[in-house]
């Protein structure tokens, strides 16, 4: 029975809690154990309603259907069309664009993350990459076996550099 359910962290209590110490008679088993009784209890919780999630996110300040900070998307409202009034032919140099977003000019892109740089030459209209990185694991069997974990990093990339077309 025990090997069946050992992924449910079966927990065998006292002895003396299942048994009363002799002299005393022993009681009728039931043939179950209080630890599968529990593990099978178990439930998923029900999803909470569409007026539930829409009353926390609005005390919390996000929206109910991304669960991103309002701010944060009034920014994302705000910044393409800061970028599409600098200039009617081109943006302005040192224009910020994040990962993922169109890329608004052709030119050189420059993006840093914990000191190091990072340079793209990209068209306009192409998405703005993330970079690969690597990094070491903390475990090292687990380092020696699979080496160094690998990572993909969002960044804000800023224009450097216009290309001549």
């Amino acid at each position: 029975m025990l090997t069946a359910y050992d992924f449910a962290n079966p927990k065998v209590p006292e002895l003396d809690q299942i048994v009363p110490l002799p002299p005393a008679k022993l009681p009728k088993w039931d043939g179950t154990f209080q630890w599968l009784k529990e593990y099978q209890a178990k439930v998923a919780p029900e999803k909470p309603s569409d007026e539930l999630i829409a009353r926390l996110a609005k005390a919390k300040g996000l929206d109910p259907a991304s669960g991103m900070p309002l701010a944060q998307l009034k920014k994302a409202e705000v910044a393409p069309a800061t970028i599409a009034a600098t200039t009617p032919d081109r943006v302005s140099l040192g224009t910020l664009c994040r990962t993922g977003q169109p890329c608004p000019e052709a030119g050189l892109w420059l993006g840093s993350f914990e000191g190091q740089q990072y340079s793209h030459l990209l068209s306009k209209g192409q998405p703005m990459p993330t970079i690969s990185t690597s990094i070491p694991r903390s475990n090292r069997l687990a380092q020696w076996l699979k080496g160094p974990e690998k990572m993909e990093l969002a960044m804000e990339w800023q224009l450097e550099k216009y290309t001549d077309a």
